[in-house]
């Protein structure tokens, strides 16, 4: 009796135990939220309202404070003392934004999930009605100038600010629309008369008004001086300044897909 007695104990015990077992399996596991450190040899890091150092300091972080890391976004490509031209940033808070070449990650890969958008997107803003306007009122071929100062002219002729993005030759015209814009996370969230800023390394700068359309596939801009032969119903302006309406499907496909910003005027 005694022998049978212990086989029903630890059967007992056995099963209790695979119970347990499965109830500690079968709970989800938690994905840690990381929490970080500046990188070894920096003091203070600046924390930005926006993905980019033109936008405004809303905060530091100094050694050896800890910062909580929500999610990534891709921005201005910055240089740090481990990595170069690093474009990931991560939010740290609501509108606080720093540099994945300041905080330790143990590398350049994202450690957390993408930021789902930057900011509420307004339906339109003020001066996009005015852009469209005063950018279709110029005939097909005619002579704007350089991109920039093509788009620069239609923001005055809607009534919007002096904009001057100066002669830089590479990502600081992106982050120089920090000063008079708001960017607009996707072209979701995008509408006519939103800016569309690209730059791809070796192949320069262009800026572009967002006639229509929600994505790559569907979106048609006007600008001028774009040197690829892709205008809508026509041979195509190879630079000379020209002014024409391009599918974004075509410019995106020469710059790359992840070449452009979208900028709403303040």
């Amino acid at each position: 009796m005694k022998t049978h007695g212990l086989r029903h104990l630890a059967k007992i015990a056995t099963v209790a135990a695979l119970v347990i077992g499965t109830a500690t399996m079968a709970a989800p596991a938690q994905a840690a939220t990381p929490r970080v450190t500046l990188v070894k040899g920096l003091s203070a890091a600046n924390v930005r309202a926006a993905a980019t150092t033109a936008s405004k300091i809303v905060a530091v972080v100094k050694k050896d404070q800890y910062v909580t890391l929500l999610c990534y976004m891709r921005g201005q490509a910055v240089s740090g003392l481990y990595n170069r031209n690093d474009n990931l940033w991560y939010r740290i808070g609501t509108g606080k934004y720093i540099s994945d070449t300041t905080v330790n990650t143990g590398g350049t890969r994202p450690v957390t999930p993408a930021c789902t958008s930057t900011a509420p997107a307004p339906t339109a803003g003020r001066y996009n009605a005015g852009i469209v306007k005063a950018a279709n009122a110029i005939k097909d071929g005619s002579y704007g100038g350089q991109c920039a100062i093509f788009v620069e002219n239609m923001i005055r002729k809607a009534g919007g600010p002096s904009v001057a993005l100066g002669s830089s030759n590479g990502s600081g015209y992106q982050t120089a629309w920090a000063k008079y814009a708001t960017r607009i996370a996707s072209l979701s969230q995008a509408r006519p008369g939103d800016v569309v800023q690209y730059y791809t390394p070796g192949k320069g700068p262009h800026t572009a008004i967002l006639l229509s359309g929600t994505s790559v596939a569907t979106a048609l801009e006007r600008d001028s001086n774009f040197g690829v032969a892709s205008t809508v119903g026509g041979a195509g302006d190879r630079k000379g300044g020209l002014v024409y309406t391009h599918r974004v499907r075509d410019v995106v496909s020469y710059f790359g897909t992840s070449s452009y910003m979208i900028w709403r005027l303040r």
